[in-house]
Parts: structure tokens; C-alpha cells; sequence
């Protein structure tokens, strides 16, 4: 449901002073409100009081004797209530798809799938968001990730051409701070460690935490390598930077969508949600970042 059409449809029956018809779009909204889940705990609450507003907006619209200054006060109520919840930029950083070996393609056919239903998921969420979208989009250096960006950013353009919800998509391109950083002799090196402790060296999660654990001993052997705090460091600084350059206010939400690696993203969810984490993030699986929490796994923490 396009909450930003019907935000505005409200806005014009209530100056009709077509109460009927006002409070149907209302209770039909007020329903869509109820099966958001993917929030931190205080946008669920600030959605709560977003549908008491519209509860007083269908009691004060729907009563036999209506004034009019009364609910375009309450109409007032509800639209700043349901703005906050879309408050702050929100930053969701992703791993690619299934990547595939297939000459002529970058993408599984699975991966194409899990591009897709992510598309979508955020598909949801700028249709429930009341404000203009502006969506940025940013990958590493490799082919997969950017293919990911232009599914993504092709499936919110079919939104626009479908259904005329129009989102302003911002294509920043290649950010160095998502970029995969192991060099083959890295992973040669460690691959290697990992086998000397009977780790079988696949760069699944067994290995991953073996370097995640050793990686300040590793760096006196192998001082090129790449330490897992420094790439937290960078993560974070993406985070902060991009939240910084996309506006979010009265009229505008914005959310940053960085498309980066498996170790790489595992490292940020090790930083936040520590042994909660147990295997390699998904292909085409993410962590958002709204606020002050962090969603790893679908499990909020604190961000800071």
C-alpha cells in the first residue's frame, strides 16, 4: 500500500470535508500499520502512537457532528507522528548474490532471485514510507556487487514506471571502504594457517573466526594483511559519512544501500551482535543500520 498516495488522498477528502470516505482511507491505513515488524523497538513504539492518532483522526472524523478545525488538527497529529518514523537515513549494507561461473553471466540464477527479493523488501518499505525517497547506491569493485546495485536500482524504477511512486535514485558508484581487500596471498597465508589447525580453508565461518582471533599474532608474519577492526573502522565510517551527505526531514527519507563481501560485512556483525553470530552472512543477506541499533540476523543491537 502507497502510504505517501494515500497520505495525500486523506489530505484532499478532508478538504472536501468527505468524512466517509476520510475515515475508510484511514482504518485502511491504520490495518497496513499493523504488519511493519522490521523496526527497532522505538519506531515500533512511535508507530503505535502513529495509529492512536488515527484512531482520534476516524473517532473525531466520523462523528455525527464534525469539525472541521478539529480534524485537520488531527489529520496534523497523525502526518508528524508518522513522519518520525521515517526520521533518520537509514543504511543497509548487503552481501552479493550467489555469484556464478557461467561464461557471459555474474549471477546465479538463485543469485538473481535473492537480488530480487531484497528489491523487494525495500520495494515494502519505501511504499510505506509517507515522505519523497531518495535511495543511494554504492558497491565495491567487483562485478557482482554492481550487478546487484543495477537490479536493485531497476526494480525501484519498474515502481515508478507501475505504479507512479517516483524515487530519486542517487548512483554513487565504487566506494573503497566496501571494496574485498584479500589479496590471493592473503588468503593463500591464511588458508594455509587455517589448515595447520585442522580448519578446513573454505572461507567459511570456522575459518573466518580463526582469523578474526588471530589476526594480531598473523600480523607479525604477514604485516600486509588486512586486520579486522580496520575494516569495522571503515564500515563504520561509510555508515557515518553517507548518513551525513543523505538528507533526511520534514519531506524527505532517504536510506544509503552499500553492496559489499562475505568477512568483510562479517567482520561488522562479529563487532556488533559477537557470538550471536554463527556462520557466514547469507548470499545476498545484510545488516541495517537505523538510528542508534544495528539489525544482525534480525536481532537489534546498539550502533555506536
Amino acid at each position: 500500500m502507497d502510504m505517501y498516495f494515500w497520505t495525500q488522498q486523506l489530505r484532499q477528502t478532508i478538504g472536501k470535508e468527505q468524512w466517509k470516505q476520510a475515515v475508510a482511507i484511514a482504518s485502511r491505513m491504520r490495518r497496513e500499520m499493523g504488519g511493519q515488524v522490521f523496526l527497532p523497538a522505538e519506531k515500533q513504539t512511535a508507530l503505535g502512537e502513529t495509529q492512536k492518532t488515527l484512531d482520534q483522526f476516524m473517532s473525531d472524523a466520523g462523528s455525527s457532528s464534525v469539525d472541521a478545525a478539529v480534524v485537520n488538527q488531527r489529520f496534523g497529529d497523525f502526518r508528524e507522528s508518522f513522519y518520525s518514523v521515517f526520521g533518520n537515513t537509514v543504511v543497509y549494507l548487503l552481501r552479493h548474490p550467489e555469484k556464478t561461473s557461467q561464461k557471459g553471466r555474474v549471477l546465479a540464477e538463485v543469485g538473481v532471485k535473492q537480488a530480487h527479493a531484497y528489491a523487494q523488501q525495500l520495494i515494502d518499505e519505501v511504499l510505506f514510507c509517507p515522505k519523497n525517497v531518495t535511495v543511494g547506491l554504492y558497491t565495491s569493485e567487483i562485478e557482482r556487487t554492481k550487478k546487484y546495485a543495477q537490479l536493485v536500482a531497476y526494480e525501484l524504477k519498474k515502481l515508478g514506471e507501475l505504479q507512479g511512486r517516483q524515487v530519486r535514485i542517487d548512483n554513487g558508484g565504487f566506494d573503497y571502504r566496501l571494496g574485498f581487500r584479500f589479496s590471493k596471498e592473503e588468503i593463500d597465508f591464511l588458508g594455509k594457517s587455517a589448515e595447520q589447525k585442522g580448519i578446513k580453508a573454505d572461507g567459511g565461518f570456522a575459518q573466518f573466526s580463526e582469523w578474526l582471533s588471530n589476526a594480531d599474532s598473523y600480523l607479525g608474519q604477514f604485516p600486509k594483511l588486512h586486520h579486522p577492526a580496520v575494516i569495522v573502522r571503515e564500515l563504520q565510517d561509510f555508515v557515518d559519512w553517507h548518513r551525513r551527505q543523505f538528507t533526511t526531514n520534514a519531506n524527505q527519507w532517504s536510506v544509503v544501500l552499500g553492496f559489499t563481501h562475505s568477512w568483510i560485512l562479517d567482520a561488522l556483525r562479529v563487532h556488533y551482535a559477537g557470538k550471536d553470530v554463527k556462520e557466514i552472512v547469507k548470499s545476498g543477506g545484510f545488516v541495517k543500520i537505523d538510528g542508534g541499533k544495528i539489525n544482525v540476523d534480525g536481532v537489534w543491537y546498539n550502533y555506536a
